[in-house]
């Protein structure tokens, strides 16, 4: 039972660590690619961050295997390093025990990842696009900025003073 709890607690660790390092990595680039849709269309940092965290179910369902199957390699190679494999053979310990854990770990894995699968995705993927449209199609945030006049066609000039929210606007001149 130790030996299932060890194996468990540093095959889980480090699968902590790598899914970490590999969704900041992929959240950077995404990031960078919607940075253009927010700055274009006015929104608000909120938005971004929104339109940013919706998709990363998808994400984190690309990257979790990938990162638990890294880290089995990574802590039998420092197993078999550190010669603690030859250990667990004189322990007693039989081939099936010592993967036990992994196989443990693989149907947590699976089980996580069909719950993201079937629920979380669709889901986050449908307000992602939603709001994905709501951004690229909000003719006053993109067309009527404050402060600067806004010339909507030839002859037609607008001036709005201030912006108090998504919808409301104050002080409109309209020429």
């Amino acid at each position: 039972m130790i030996l299932h709890n060890y194996i468990f607690k540093q095959v889980f660790i480090t699968t902590l660590n790598i899914t970490a390092i590999l969704f900041s990595m992929i959240w950077l680039i995404q990031s960078l690619r919607q940075i253009d849709l927010v700055i274009e269309n006015g929104s608000s940092f909120f938005d971004f961050l929104y339109i940013l965290i919706l998709p990363s179910p998808l994400w984190l369902m690309m990257i979790l295997p990938i990162s638990s199957l890294l880290s089995v390699i990574i802590v039998f190679n420092r197993f078999y390093n550190d010669k603690e494999i030859l250990v667990f053979h004189f322990s007693g310990a039989s081939y099936f025990r010592i993967i036990k854990p992994i196989l443990i770990m693989s149907f947590i894995n699976l089980i996580f990842l069909t719950i993201i699968n079937l629920y979380v995705i669709p889901k986050a993927y449908n307000k992602f696009k939603s709001k994905q449209f709501e951004l690229r199609n909000n003719i006053s945030q993109v067309f009527l900025r404050a402060g600067i006049f806004n010339d909507i066609q030839k002859g037609l000039t607008i001036l709005i003073d201030k912006r108090i929210s998504k919808f409301d606007l104050e002080g409109i001149f309209i020429y």
